[in-house]
């Protein structure tokens, strides 16, 4: 048979991100990979990918230079067992000083956070020149590009440039520093009080704003796809009115109430929502997750079906796979 649809599989690890689309055309597979995990679970996103028996991933996206993002695509790599075609990661090191940046974070070295932003932006350096070591071309994702079928929605690089930039700024740093102390410090005491209502204006960090977004559309079923994006980065792609209620939706950074607002839940309306989390507390949260489904959306995770295959028109059929149950 000549497979024509699209496969969307979004690997359970928990609070890490690893999806997979899959576009065949005339039984020909186009494979595009959407981050990889923590570096721990790089062999489970490779032996996903080989029991599927895949060989080439023909374009590889790393969303954000986060940890649970990133660090797994490294690791994946660098096994070398894949042909890549071509790989989409954002390049901190071409648009911000990074002997600034980390002379700002040694000043703040103070707070454990700042260690970790550090950090974020070498893994993205470091996944980029293992990419070019390999010759696989890199190009940044950045809007209007496009990744196979997919559209980048943002960020633009003008948007980009402006968030690493806040790296070095060490005023700056340090009051998305202690923004991050005080949200934790009155978390259980505001939020969980609150517990089924959202943030009107949540504050989130620059390395997750600075998350590729991307949409997609086949045979008329809009697809988004967020990473770790926030209120502030999701609202600059309100003006793509294909997404309002698009049909297939990732809920950025595993459910947390600290990306979506209801203004943006309402404007994206999806069909279904798909979230990676570990099913605690925060991930997904329960206003998220009620806040969707009010909105009529069907909301699946991992939490509780662990793997989740999503799949339009013709594709190939699999055994031992279970109808997902939403929350």
């Amino acid at each position: 048979m000549a497979f024509n649809g699209i496969e969307i599989d979004m690997l359970s690890l928990g609070d890490a991100d690893s999806l997979l689309i899959t576009l065949w055309e005339n039984g020909q597979p186009t494979h595009i990979l959407i981050d990889g995990g923590y570096a721990q679970d790089a062999p489970t996103v490779t032996g996903f990918l080989q029991s599927r028996r895949i060989r080439k991933i023909h374009h590889l996206v790393c969303s954000h230079m986060d940890n649970d993002h990133a660090a797994g695509l490294l690791g994946l790599v660098r096994e070398g067992n894949f042909e890549i075609g071509c790989g989409w990661v954002h390049r901190p090191d071409l648009h911000v000083d990074m002997n600034a940046v980390r002379g700002t974070m040694r000043k703040a070295a103070a707070f454990n956070e700042a260690r970790i932003i550090t950090n974020s932006p070498d893994r993205q350096i470091g996944l980029a020149a293992e990419l070019i070591r390999q010759q696989v071309q890199v190009i940044e994702p950045f809007e209007r590009e496009e990744i196979g079928f997919l559209k980048v929605l943002g960020p633009s690089e003008a948007y980009y440039e402006e968030l690493v930039g806040r790296f070095k700024n060490l005023d700056t740093v340090y009051d998305l520093l202690e923004q991050t102390r005080r949200k934790i410090a009155t978390f259980n005491e505001t939020y969980r009080r609150k517990s089924l209502e959202l943030l009107d204006q949540p504050q989130l960090n620059a390395e997750n704003l600075s998350s590729t977004i991307l949409g997609g559309m086949y045979r008329r079923q809009v697809m988004l796809f967020t990473g770790d994006s926030g209120n502030e980065s999701l609202s600059r792609v309100l003006h793509y009115k294909e997404l309002m209620g698009c049909d297939w939706m990732q809920i950025p950074h595993h459910g947390s109430i600290n990306n979506i607002t209801q203004a943006l839940i309402d404007f994206f309306s999806p069909t279904r929502a798909y979230v990676s989390a570990e099913g605690n507390q925060d991930h997904p949260h329960d206003a998220v997750v009620h806040a969707f489904k009010e909105a009529g959306t069907m909301v699946f995770s991992t939490q509780n079906n662990g793997h989740l295959w999503f799949h339009h028109g013709e594709v190939p059929k699999r055994e031992n796979y279970d109808p997902a149950t939403p929350l």
